[in-house]
């Protein structure tokens, strides 16, 4: 599971440098998921060095990662894109 977690964790932090740079998405989203990165990392280095470690470790590293996830969620749910960024939308 935790060489799994390292794959996931991988992937937000790239996507949220994606959705800083961007102009669709706010970049208060771009920055909770590259926390939420950070945490799924450290969780899955933990566990596969100190397993033992990884579940004491995991209350603290877990809010992060709901935060980031759960906000961006919502965003999407809720609030969507911007559209009338120039070139994606209709002219």
């Amino acid at each position: 599971m935790g060489i799994s977690l390292l794959f996931f964790g991988f992937t937000f932090p790239i996507r949220g440098y994606l959705i800083i740079r961007s102009r669709i998405l706010p970049k208060a989203l771009g920055i909770l998921l590259v926390i939420a990165g950070c945490g799924y990392v450290l969780h899955g280095f933990t566990a596969l060095l100190a397993p033992a470690l990884a579940g004491r470790i995991f209350p603290f590293v877990a809010v992060p990662i709901l935060i980031g996830e759960a906000s961006t969620c919502l965003w999407l749910l809720f609030k969507g894109v911007n559209v009338a960024v120039r070139g994606l939308g209709a002219d």
